[in-house]
């Protein structure tokens, strides 16, 4: 038998007279084995949430639909984990009939609240160094990116390696899309729970598993978004305000050893936590970009040819390689699979917090950029301006590169 805690109904009611679309997280507790649960579940959910599809599409023209809510769920230490968002109308109806199908399929348990325990908090504004990286891939109606199985795998491994390296005694905290975090100890399967948040937010074509470890002064987080392939290695804290040279020098390293299995990665400093995580972070916390809208996701497909600005550290692969900048102020270097890493002899210009204010601009028309592009900006802007993506469109020379883009070096 599956029951409900009382105190799951109570903070419902409590949260749908308060708020306009209430979403609530609950922890499955069942001596099933995990996968077994997790299995029961999805398949319980798929059930109940057939007709109720089904009411919402019958509904007339300037008849209110039906909410059907949504659900997301994943296996996590001593249980399931499921939260349901959007509101749903008849909530008691759609967990009934999640924990009569769970009963059907053989799995007894309980429903009640979801409260993480031991999680340190990392602050949403807090200072922070961002890696950003393209999966190797194939561009979808050239509006999307999808990467490669084995380049989502290779991340995977790396980025676990790379929390690990903020202190390899630090438990680890794990957000799978909407769901809330929960603890992964040493005993935990990490690379099994990493591996199954990013095959089932893959499937489900949207969300962002994070994985971060966190100590007083410094965290680290490995952040994938497994449909369009984008990475994110973040380092911050109080250490790395305080010594931006390391974190610079453990990313730039990072950066460089992904090359395998990397199209396209830039490094810079940041104070957004959450939109770095979400690989939203130039239209919030970089400077004015003039010659593209970076609010526009779709450049993001182009990420193997054009580049969205000039930054302190790049690495570049075949598609770029007729238009590395080759001036003064560029070091290069070569990589594997014929990557290169290019660098700015001056990585204080980039890195020392003075190029973007702390916190950013959420809102410019509130917030507004600084009023002039710094000089070393403007000419790393011109030696890299025939990679430069612009105005949403590909420069005229793409095209020669059409069939390139798809053959490795």
């Amino acid at each position: 038998m599956v029951v409900v805690a009382e105190s799951v109904w109570q903070t419902w009611r409590e949260r749908e007279a308060n708020e306009r679309k209430p979403a609530i997280a609950l922890f499955l507790a069942t001596d099933a084995p995990p996968e077994t649960a997790l299995k029961a579940l999805a398949q319980a959910i798929s059930e109940v949430m057939q007709p109720r599809i089904a009411r919402a599409d019958a509904a007339g023209p300037g008849e209110e639909e039906f909410r059907t809510g949504y659900c997301s769920f994943a296996r996590v230490p001593q249980g399931v984990l499921l939260r349901v968002d959007e509101g749903p109308d008849d909530f008691e109806g759609l967990l009934q009939g999640i924990a009569q199908g769970l009963q059907a399929r053989g799995i007894d348990g309980e429903f009640d609240l979801y409260e993480p325990e031991g999680i340190p908090e990392v602050p949403e504004l807090i200072d922070l160094f961002e890696c950003h990286l393209c999966l190797n891939g194939e561009p979808v109606n050239g509006r999307t990116w999808k990467p490669h199985p084995d380049a989502l795998a290779d991340a995977a491994e790396a980025g676990i390696a790379w929390c690990r390296g903020n202190d390899p005694h630090l438990p680890l905290s794990l957000v799978v899309s909407l769901l809330p975090p929960f603890v992964l100890g040493a005993k935990d399967d990490v690379h099994g729970y990493v591996r199954e948040a990013i095959e089932r937010t893959n499937m489900v074509g949207g969300g962002v598993v994070q994985l971060t470890s966190a100590a007083p002064d410094r965290f680290r987080t490995f952040a994938v978004t497994a449909s369009t392939g984008r990475v994110g290695l973040i380092e911050g804290g109080a250490a790395a305000k305080a010594d931006w040279q390391s974190p610079v020098r453990h990313l730039t390293m990072a950066m460089a050893a992904s090359a395998p299995w990397t199209v396209y990665g830039f490094l810079k400093r940041g104070s957004r936590r959450i939109d770095a995580v979400l690989g939203t972070s130039l239209p919030s916390d970089w400077i004015e970009i003039p010659h593209m809208n970076a609010l526009v996701r779709s450049r993001q497909a182009f990420e193997d040819q054009f580049v969205p600005d000039a930054f302190g550290a790049q690495l570049l692969s075949v598609g770029h390689r007729e238009h590395i900048p080759k001036g003064s102020d560029w070091r290069v270097e070569p990589l594997a699979s014929g990557r290169v890493l290019v660098e700015h002899v001056d990585p204080a210009v980039w890195f020392d917090g003075s190029l973007v204010r702390f916190g950013g601009h959420p809102n410019p028309f509130y917030n507004p950029y600084p009023p002039t592009v710094p000089q070393f900006m403007a000419r790393a802007r011109k030696d890299f301006d025939a990679l430069l993506y612009k105005d949403g469109r590909p420069p005229a020379w793409a095209n020669e590169l059409g069939q390139q883009r798809y053959l490795k070096p």
